[in-house]
């Protein structure tokens, strides 16, 4: 009688000790940590990420990101960009990378995404923030607002945009030239 009993008592020291103790391979313990698709634009969802994540899932991010500007500048494959942008952005949510989905977004003229993906390269100090200021200034032109284009074109000059000629001849630009405050706000 005294084995099964022995036997009884050992297996339940070692269920209780293993599952009292927190393994390194425990799949809560080591689950990644990423930003929820829905939550890329959402300023205070992107902050409180930020804080959370490791060097590892930044060097994760890089990968993936690095891939995204080949299908991108290399491959012009711009649905694989966005998707490799995008999903970057949830393992660590860069400024360039973002900066870089706005580019490809407004190559595909999603206008909306591309406004938003250069707000969080705003938010998250995007250098020289004057590409970014001008590129807002493109895409809001693009959705023929007027008013916004000309208010981040002239927010653009004043943070250091200063090729003119470019700005005289961007094709993004059409319909903000066609505003009668367009040369004021470029000559100021």
């Amino acid at each position: 009688m005294k084995k099964p009993s022995l036997i009884l008592v050992v297996l339940v020291l070692v269920l209780v000790a293993c599952g009292g103790k927190k393994s390194a391979d425990n799949n809560v313990d080591n689950k990644k940590v990423t930003l929820a698709p829905a939550d890329i634009f959402n300023k205070d969802a992107v902050s409180d990420f930020i804080k959370k994540v490791d060097k590892q899932s930044q060097q994760e991010a890089k990968r993936i990101f690095l891939t995204g500007v080949d299908q991108y500048r290399n491959r012009k494959q711009l649905d694989s960009a966005i998707v490799s942008f995008k999903s970057s952005i949830c393992v660590f949510p860069f400024a360039k990378t973002y900066y870089e989905l706005g580019n490809v977004c407004m190559d595909k003229n999603d206008l909306k995404t591309s406004i938003d993906a250069y707000k969080m390269a705003e938010t998250l100090e995007y250098e020289p923030i004057s590409l970014v200021l001008y590129n807002l200034s493109c895409a809001y032109s693009k959705s023929e607002n007027s008013e916004q284009s000309l208010k981040y074109l002239q927010l653009s000059i004043e943070n250091g945009y200063t090729n003119l000629e470019h700005i005289m001849s961007d094709s993004d630009l059409v319909f903000v030239r066609k505003d009668v405050a367009f040369n004021e706000t470029v000559k100021t």
